[in-house]
C-alpha cells in the first residue's frame, strides 16, 4: 500500500481529522493534506512521529513502489481520495464547528451535526449506518429514524423498533405493520394489548376479520372471554364494553383504553 493511502487509512481509524493529525505531528493542514493525495511525502523525524501518533511502526508507513492510480485535489476544507478500482470518495467538512462538532461532515466516517457518510453521527445523519436525531440509512437510529433497520422514538422501516414503529414488521408501543406488535398493534397480522387487523390477536381488546381477546370484535370470526360479537354494536353493547374496559385493563394502559373508546 502506497504511503499516502496508508497515511489517510491510519488517521481515519484514529478518528483524528487532518487538521488534527498536523497539530500532533508539527505540520501544517496543507501538508497533511499533500501527503495523503500523494503529492509530498513528510521527512524521516516526521514519520516517526507520525508512527507513534497512529500506533504503528515507521516500516507500515515508509513509501512503497506506488501503484498506478488517479489523484484528485482537494477544495479547501477537505480532500478527494482516489480508491483503486472504485469511483473516488469525496470527503468535505465545515470549518465552522458547534461546540467542537463541525456543522456539517461529508466522508466514509462522517461526525458532525449534518453527518453524510458509510458511518454516519449527527443531529442528522444520513448513510449505511446513520445515528442522529435524524438519522436516515440502512441501519438506522435516532430519535426520529427511517432505514430498512429502524430504531427510534419515531421510526419507519422495514424492520422497526421504537416508542411508535411502522414497517413490515414493527415492533413498539404504538405499532402498525404487515406484522405489528405492541401495546396498541395495527397491522395484517396484529399482536398486543389492543389490537385491529385482518388477524387481530390481543389481550384486552382486538377488532378484525378474525379477532381474538378478552373483548372480541370480528366480522367473521370473534373469540373472547368477557364479549364477543361480529355484528355491528348497539348503543348499549358500545357502553358495556367501555364499562369492561374500565374493569380489566391495569392502570399503566389506562391511557390505551380511553383510545380505544373514542374508535367505538
Amino acid at each position: 500500500m502506497a504511503f499516502s493511502d496508508q497515511l489517510r487509512k491510519l488517521r481515519q481509524n484514529q478518528g483524528l481529522s487532518q487538521e488534527q493529525l498536523a497539530d500532533l505531528v508539527g505540520a501544517t493542514t496543507q501538508e497533511v493534506v499533500r501527503w495523503e493525495i500523494g503529492l509530498a511525502r513528510p521527512e524521516r523525524d516526521k514519520v516517526l512521529r507520525l508512527a507513534r501518533l497512529l500506533g504503528c511502526k515507521p516500516e507500515e508507513l515508509l513509501p512503497e513502489e506506488p501503484l498506478p492510480e488517479t489523484r484528485y485535489r482537494g477544495a479547501g476544507f477537505g480532500v478527494t481520495v482516489s480508491v483503486r478500482g472504485a469511483m473516488p470518495i469525496r470527503e468535505r467538512k465545515s470549518r465552522l464547528c458547534l461546540f467542537g462538532i463541525p456543522l456539517y461532515h461529508v466522508g466514509k466516517r462522517a461526525r458532525g451535526i449534518f453527518a453524510m457518510g458509510n458511518d454516519a453521527v449527527g443531529l442528522i445523519a444520513i448513510g449505511l449506518r446513520a445515528r442522529g436525531l435524524l438519522s436516515i440509512g440502512l441501519f438506522s437510529v435516532g430519535v426520529a429514524s427511517f432505514g430498512v433497520f429502524s430504531l427510534g422514538a419515531l421510526c419507519f422501516g422495514a424492520f422497526a423498533l421504537g416508542l411508535a414503529a411502522f414497517g413490515a414488521i414493527a415492533l413498539g408501543v404504538l405499532a402498525a405493520g404487515a406484522v405489528s406488535m405492541g401495546v396498541i398493534s395495527v397491522g395484517a397480522v396484529a399482536i398486543g394489548g389492543f389490537t385491529a387487523g385482518a388477524v387481530a390477536i390481543g389481550r384486552y381488546f382486538a377488532a378484525g376479520d378474525s379477532a381474538r381477546a378478552m373483548i372480541a370484535l370480528g366480522s367473521s370470526e370473534a373469540v373472547g372471554t368477557l364479549f364477543r360479537s361480529t355484528s355491528r354494536l348497539t348503543p348499549g353493547e358500545v357502553s358495556e364494553i367501555c364499562t369492561l374496559l374500565d374493569e380489566i385493563v391495569p392502570s399503566v394502559f389506562r391511557w390505551a383504553g380511553c383510545l380505544i373508546k373514542l374508535f367505538l
